[in-house]
């Protein structure tokens, strides 16, 4: 999210910058460009979904408008490409770490079952009052982002187009493009939340808003030999307002630590005392596994039984010897094989936990999924 907006911002300097005297200025803010794109992708390919796609579809719209030149879009292009291009490159070297493959996120078939899905995911947000209320502050802001989209783009500066335009094409783009995927993955739309208010920035009137508030600031400034004091009692200030607040919220947050959890302490202690190794499906387990004398005694899984490869150790689960499983109310039921030891299992409660001890039998886990 902060690659996109700052990606936005430095896209916008190459769009307008000139060549000549700003020769310099415009390579530096080329190559800044590039690089941020290039490490935005590395870290996660996403990022090209969120903001290279709706940033070239913008930069095209722009042209068609007349607002920006051949010469412009061709270096702007340029930049995405062969940035995103570097960026997928440099994750070469983390294949091995790397989990999910392209064909993890692209399911073509499933166009009409991740509408309906996200269809759902509109319902349920409305039986809600909160839900509503999101909805329409969503709704409102995008709508908001197109009537300064338009007014922005009559006025025909290319500066302030580029990233109003951005700012209401890129959540329809986004979302479109997230269903073609076939994707059932809502945090995907994300750019609903933050690309919306971008518009603002270019609302007419705020440039000059802030233009005169720049102004009055650098009068009220004192002369330049008083800037060290003016400093001196900045640092002074700082200081003293997070002593305050340290003093006022420290209480209060080593109260909330030193809590202890008495759910997830009696599923510790009995993990500790077993000596053995269990399992647990990943938003289950990790608790458990953080605070476990062993982490190594609790592997994650999913519900078939899987080795899970999301953000655990995979070495874990080599060689395991799986013979209890935790759960809680939103575990999904655990799939065994024919040799089911369900009919052996002794349960024991944990508050919202519920481990299941099937000792000596032993559950098979299957490799790690790619």
């Amino acid at each position: 999210m902060i690659g996109a907006v700052v990606t936005l911002g430095l896209l916008r300097r190459v769009n307008t910058m000139r060549s000549g005297g700003a020769g310099r200025h415009v390579m530096g803010a080329t190559l800044a460009t590039a690089g941020v794109v290039a490490f935005c992708t590395m870290t996660n390919p996403l990022y090209a979904l969120w903001f290279v796609l709706p940033a070239g579809a913008v930069l095209l719209v722009l042209r068609v408008c007349s607002q920006l030149s051949s010469r412009a879009l061709c270096r702007a292009g340029l930049v995405l490409c062969v940035g995103t291009a570097l960026g997928m490159a440099l994750r070469i070297p983390f294949a091995h770490s790397i989990v999910a493959t392209t064909e993890d996120y692209w399911h073509l078939r499933d166009i009409g079952a991740s509408l309906a899905y996200h269809a759902r995911q509109v319902s349920d947000t409305l039986a809600t009052r909160a839900g509503i209320a999101s909805l329409c502050i969503t709704l409102g802001m995008w709508i908001a982002s197109i009537v300064i989209a338009l007014a922005v783009v009559r006025r025909g500066k290319v500066v302030h187009s580029f990233i109003a335009l951005s700012a209401c094409l890129g959540p329809f783009i986004v979302a479109v493009a997230v269903i073609v995927m076939g994707s059932e993955a809502t945090r995907y739309l994300q750019p609903w939340a933050f690309l919306p208010f971008l518009a603002l920035t270019v609302l007419p009137g705020v440039e000059f808003a802030a233009r005169g508030i720049s102004r009055r600031i650098l009068a009220w400034l004192p002369a330049r030999e008083s800037i060290g004091t003016l400093r001196a009692a900045g640092v002074v200030g700082a200081a003293i307002f997070l002593g305050v607040v340290c003093a006022l919220t420290m209480p209060r947050i080593n109260a909330t630590v030193s809590v202890v959890d008495a759910d997830l302490r009696c599923v510790t202690d009995w993990v500790d005392a077993s000596g053995r190794t269990g399992a647990g499906l990943f938003w289950t387990m990790r608790a458990p596994k953080a605070y476990a004398a062993d982490p190594r005694q609790i592997v994650q899984v999913d519900d078939q039984l899987h080795a899970g490869s999301w953000l655990a150790n995979r070495y874990d689960a080599v060689n395991a010897q799986v013979t209890f499983f935790i759960t809680d109310a939103d575990s999904y039921p655990f799939s065994f094989p024919d040799a089911s030891p369900a009919g052996t299992m002794d349960v024991i409660s944990c508050g919202r936990y519920a481990i299941h001890d099937f000792y000596p039998v032993v559950a098979p886990l299957k490799p790690a999924e790619r």
